[in-house]
């Protein structure tokens, strides 16, 4: 799960988010294999699936990146959807760059505007 840091204006842990994380039944952390970060994972099965894999799963991302020039780090989570929702066709829906107050404050607020957006993009489409 890495240091112990907190959000510099909120003192907002990299534990308190963990254990918002597995309170909701996320897995993790393990690393983002995309993006420095430590990722979690919930699969969503009140939601349509991704036609590729037959499953959809909402994944957080907490960054901690401190760019090295003197000023406190940027901690932000990330709340992602990725997945095929028609044919051939894939998309990726992002919360992103929420602080770490943020994200503990309005985690269900959060999730559920990346679910509900996909939700809609998988919905079909009015004449």
């Amino acid at each position: 799960m890495g240091r112990n840091v907190t959000d510099n204006k909120t003192n907002v842990s990299r534990e308190d988010l963990h254990a918002l994380f597995q309170s909701k039944g996320f897995q993790g952390p393990v690393k983002s294999p995309t993006f420095p970060g430590d990722l979690y994972y919930k699969r969503m099965d009140d939601h349509p699936v991704c036609l590729c894999n037959d499953k959809l799963q909402l994944c957080v991302t907490v960054h901690d990146t401190d760019f090295g020039n003197g000023n406190p780090p940027y901690r932000t989570v990330d709340f992602d959807v990725t997945g095929e929702y028609k044919d051939g066709l894939w998309a990726k829906v992002q919360v992103y760059s929420v602080f770490w107050h943020d994200a503990l404050t309005r985690f269900d607020d959060l999730c559920g505007d990346a679910l509900r957006a996909w939700d809609a993009m998988c919905s079909p489409r009015k004449s």
